[in-house]
């Protein structure tokens, strides 16, 4: 076959691929790419939906919001939150994968207990969690009289903070768990055999060979984690609306409350492309350095 048909079968091969894309590469475009841009826009403007027209400010709404406390504190929150997220939850998981690695009974059973939250809405999650936190340790104090059952969970910023915590812990460690099952599964055990000859125990087999194995998915777990703490919305929105006092209002939901509670839209887009510049700058600097300790490992 010459060379001239080759290229036409392969160029006709490249439209039908594109035909195929086309449908997902539309929706894309009107439903991220333009409201997006538009985005952009708006941020460099006073617009807000309580009127039609807008003007462009330049950059006073990212002056601005750096003048709001409360967008200040949501900063500082949402720091804290993915901060103690991404320790807990990656050890939490670690600990529980590598825990069921050696349960021989129920191994199954109890994995899919464990992942069991992951397939619930955040929402309902949110919604479950508050009445645990409310009338359930409220039902269980008036039979074991512990004290931390009968704390104010919502009334107190520290209580509050830990209430979402709490709740996050529940529904995440089970799906990082099956990422580092997958790890430890595809994990060569011939150096676990050759460091028990050696004598190793089971803490030094975990620091020194089994955690510098894991490295690929400690990437991915670490990733996950921050991108899912920072974005974090539902929890805060439902568990505590922010509270008490705005303490506990994350990025997300003080862009949501900039926009829809107090109309000020030109600088909630603002806030959301500063949010976005954020997670790029973190997951650039978790990326890089991440792999870089996977290639020493």
């Amino acid at each position: 076959m010459s060379t001239y048909f080759r290229e036409r079968i392969s160029s006709h091969k490249n439209v039908g691929l594109m035909l195929f894309v086309l449908p997902a590469l539309t929706f894309l475009i009107l439903f991220i790419g333009y409201p997006f841009a538009r985005g952009v826009v708006y941020a460099f403007t006073d617009w807000s939906m309580l009127n039609l027209g807008y003007n462009y400010i330049g950059i006073d709404n990212f002056i601005n919001m750096f003048k709001d406390s409360a967008f200040v504190s949501s900063i500082d929150f949402t720091l804290k939150y993915a901060v103690l997220s991404i320790v807990l939850q990656n050890i939490g998981a670690i600990l529980l994968a590598i825990v069921l690695d050696k349960v021989i009974r129920l191994k199954g059973f109890l994995r899919g207990v464990f992942f069991l939250p992951n397939v619930l809405a955040q929402v309902v999650v949110a919604f479950t969690w508050t009445f645990v936190f409310t009338k359930g340790f409220e039902g269980l104090f008036r039979i074991f009289k512990l004290p931390f059952l009968n704390w104010s969970w919502f009334g107190s910023e520290n209580l509050a903070f830990l209430a979402i915590v709490i709740t996050t812990l529940w529904t995440g460690v089970g799906y990082l768990m099956i990422i580092y099952t997958a790890g430890l599964q595809q994990m060569d055990y011939t150096y676990i055999e050759a460091s028990l000859i050696d004598g190793a125990n089971w803490f030094q087999q975990l620091i020194r060979i089994k955690l510098p194995l894991l490295m690929p998915s400690i990437v991915v777990g670490v990733f996950t984690v921050t991108m899912g703490s920072i974005k974090q919305f539902d929890i805060s929105f439902i568990l505590t609306q922010g509270g008490p006092y705005r303490s506990t209002e994350s990025l997300a939901l003080n862009v949501y409350n900039q926009a829809y509670s107090s109309y000020n839209n030109g600088l909630a887009c603002a806030q959301a492309i500063f949010m976005l510049v954020v997670i790029l700058a973190i997951t650039f600097f978790e990326v890089h350095f991440l792999k870089r300790k996977e290639i020493e490992a």
